[in-house]
């Protein structure tokens, strides 16, 4: 078949058609303005009808859709919701575990951190993620997430020492740091890579929220060296005075993934944990964290390496 070039040709097609066609398809709708792709997409969700083939795609990409543009992210969970309902009907059949699936992945990263943002005291500086001059920012940033959290283990990017070093000014915060980026780095790899000390039925869970713990501890590690002051305090009150004084800005990726990871990390406590039902924080969640904060440290690099007056400062700190 010739490659598609226009939307009307998609609708020439019959719903078993659509299977080998969809990342084709994902990317003609994807050139076209925002609210023309949800047009589409509907379209393409009205035209398999009643048919027995999955809706799972248009329902995902129409959820995301909605929780890019609308102020309350019901609509959007509510459509991300069947897709998984579709995933769980046709998954097997493609060979792939609904809970592994786009739907059920991005669910696990967006359903009950809105809820945490919403359930918030207003004067909390995170309510402010979800005003709409930073809608789009915190999606991306969530999206962004669950991207990166698809690439292979051994593709994920790592930092060696110096990149450490450059960024934590404190020896003991450093080597804190290290110990566990590298530690999270290795349980990930032996997750997907080794297997033969984990026993990935009973362990998964447990040990993606050992993960992300050890993961918020590296962004602890950042925040405490920039606010030498504040010391022997929960991160929630650490990310509170980060942003009153100024180190943590709203709508920055740093900003972002500090509020991310402190609602994940919340699942560490026994009285959160045991009393989530579905769309639980799994290994993947865990995965996208560490691609998330390697990101971060990414941007951190950079802001150093243009700013050469704060790099001497910190040399001159050691």
């Amino acid at each position: 078949m010739e490659m598609l070039s226009s939307v009307e040709q998609i609708f020439a097609l019959a719903p078993e058609q659509f299977g080998s066609l969809w990342h084709e398809i994902d990317t003609l709708i994807a050139t076209m303005p925002q609210d023309r792709q949800f047009e589409a997409w509907q379209r393409i969700a009205a035209h398999f009808g009643d048919s027995p083939h999955s809706k799972g795609m248009p329902f995902f990409r129409m959820g995301i859709l909605k929780l890019f543009v609308e102020p309350d992210e019901n609509a959007g969970i509510q459509l991300l919701e069947a897709a998984y309902v579709e995933d769980e009907k046709f998954g097997l059949d493609s060979g792939q575990l609904p809970h592994r699936m786009g739907a059920y992945r991005l669910l696990s990263l967006t359903k009950e951190y809105f809820r945490y943002l919403r359930d918030l005291d207003q004067r909390d500086w995170q309510q402010k993620l979800l005003l709409p001059e930073y809608r789009s920012a915190l999606m991306g940033t969530l999206l962004r997430v669950y991207d990166l959290s698809l690439a292979g283990i051994l593709e994920m990017r790592s930092y060696n020492y110096q990149a450490f070093f450059s960024l934590i000014t404190d020896r003991g915060l450093c080597a804190f740091g290290i110990e566990n980026y590298y530690c999270a780095e290795s349980l990930l790899q032996t997750f997907f890579l080794q297997g033969q000390a984990i026993v990935k039925t009973r362990d998964e869970y447990p040990l993606a929220r050992a993960i992300v713990a050890m993961l918020a501890g590296v962004l602890e590690a950042f925040l405490i060296d920039r606010l030498p002051q504040t010391r022997g305090v929960p991160l929630g009150r650490l990310l509170r005075e980060a942003h009153e004084k100024g180190v943590l800005r709203v709508g920055t990726r740093l900003s972002l993934l500090s509020s991310l990871m402190l609602h994940l990390r919340n699942y560490v406590h026994a009285d959160r944990g045991s009393v989530q039902k579905d769309y639980f924080i799994d290994i993947n969640t865990a995965k996208g964290c560490k691609a998330a904060l390697d990101w971060v440290i990414a941007e951190m690099l950079q802001e150093q390496r243009s700013s050469p007056a704060t790099a001497a400062r910190s040399e001159l700190r050691r």
